[in-house]
């Protein structure tokens, strides 16, 4: 299904945040974020559930577009990391892909190995509180 809507186009029409959703219904457990570079106003709401919470985060990343929305790859690694957040990044487009871990908030040595999509440097991050992460990696 095709859509008309473009990269910095806003909507302010039946949304809320993921923090008002969590208090009206229940907290998620998981959440993956795909809004073409509007990443950190999507974390700007939902600072309560990351703090409180910590769902498992999977973010689409499309880094040509976060300057349209004053932000940076940097930026919201960085928001990640603050809240408690081990991450990884991926190439979320390929079945059993690998997750290699983000040990600073420089992605550029990861661009090379992730192979770029019809819209540019397209990666997944996956973030997740380091005793869910040990939790899951034990046999």
């Amino acid at each position: 299904m095709a859509t008309a809507a473009r990269v910095g186009d806003v909507s302010s029409s039946n949304i809320i945040t993921i923090d008002e959703f969590a208090e009206r219904h229940l907290s998620p457990s998981v959440v993956k974020i795909d809004v073409e570079g509007a990443e950190l106003t999507v974390l700007d709401g939902m600072v309560d559930v990351l703090n409180q919470d910590g769902p498992d985060i999977y973010i689409e990343v499309h880094p040509q577009h976060l300057p349209i929305f004053d932000s940076s790859v940097e930026e919201l690694i960085s928001r990640l990391t603050e809240a408690g957040y081990t991450l990884q990044v991926g190439d979320h487009r390929e079945k059993g892909g690998r997750w290699v871990d983000i040990e600073d908030t420089k992605l550029s040595e990861y661009d090379s190995s992730i192979p770029v999509g019809e819209t540019g440097h397209t990666y997944t991050i996956r973030g997740v509180l380091p005793t869910v992460l040990a939790s899951s990696q034990t046999p």
